[in-house]
């Protein structure tokens, strides 16, 4: 599979890219005569296998899990032919490849990280089950305050307003304490620890786009000790330089009063980014109250 990868002319080229058309949403580099690390993951998985690749020079596949979902078994052909496989905690869900039967029928060669999930973000939730998310001008993501102020009423205006105010800092704090908790108790069962490194580093400077998409800085730092359990050597390369895929989707503002709160040495202004759209915190209600509109006269045609 690996060599299959790179030897027709259009794989070779997009290797080049780091993208392999043939396979979705993954990250390919190929270098002769080096060890061969297969990466599995979510959404961070292939950006999580750029900054290995960066860092250390050697062969990595790296595959987004949510590809091979209700499928895991057809994963076992890279993972029986990859010399080292790096992946995130996965539950008896994922069958095969569950992260216990790794373990058996891995070994030594394999290296486990937890999934980054990381609540600075506390005005974030989800609307609807994965496959069926209710849609927002920021994708899957959507504000706590502006859902909740369209279902009770209020206007644009109080909701802006209450955006502006932003979260409780009881609730903020009690997110945070939360995140710090669960990413320690998940740790406990993996081979690297990043919670520590990120706890002391977000308070410096922003280091999360969303609350499961890490910035760049998170990516090498990831990658740099997972290095280390390999034993790897890992050149630092400047980590703006390092192409995520993730910062071309979503980036969700660290609230000024989550900043004070939290005692964060930074200040950010509420702009919300979609790709390559901006919105002010007006432009983001407005829109989302729009789209919140649609999903209503929607659902009132479907009941009909």
């Amino acid at each position: 599979m690996w060599l299959d990868l790179v030897r027709s002319d259009e794989n070779q080229s997009a290797k080049n890219r780091g993208i392999v058309p043939a396979l979705k949403a993954e990250f390919c580099a190929w270098s002769p005569e080096t060890l061969k690390v297969l990466v599995i993951g979510n959404c961070q998985g292939p950006n999580l296998a750029r900054a290995l690749h960066l860092g250390t020079g050697c062969s990595v596949l790296g595959v987004e899990i949510m590809t091979y979902h209700g499928s895991p078994d057809l994963l076992l052909e890279e993972i029986d032919g990859a010399d080292i496989v790096i992946s995130c905690l996965l539950g008896e869900s994922w069958g095969s490849i569950a992260t216990h039967r790794l373990r058996a029928r891995l070994g030594h060669r394999l290296r486990t990280y937890n999934a980054i999930y990381w609540n600075i973000f506390p005005d974030i939730c989800y609307r609807g089950a994965m496959g069926q998310r209710l849609r927002s001008p920021m994708g899957d993501y959507h504000s706590i305050t502006l859902h909740s102020a369209f279902g009770a009423g209020l206007s644009e205006e109080e909701a802006l307003r209450k955006l502006l105010e932003g979260p409780d800092p009881a609730d903020i704090k009690s997110a945070y304490a939360a995140t710090i908790e669960e990413t320690g108790r998940r740790e406990e069962d993996a081979d690297v620890r990043i919670g520590p490194w990120l706890q002391t580093a977000i308070k410096e400077r922003p280091q999360m786009l969303t609350i499961n998409h890490p910035a760049s800085t998170v990516f090498v730092e990831l990658a740099r000790s997972l290095s280390a359990t390999i034993g790897l050597d890992f050149a630092d390369f400047v980590p703006e330089l390092f192409h995520s895929t993730l910062t071309q989707d979503v980036v969700w503002p660290v609230h000024p009063r989550v900043s004070e709160t939290l005692d964060l040495d930074y200040v950010q202004r509420l702009i919300f980014t979609r790709g390559s759209t901006t919105m002010t915190a007006a432009d983001f209600v407005a829109l989302s109250f729009e789209m919140y509109r649609q999903e209503r006269e929607k659902a009132v045609v479907l009941e009909r």
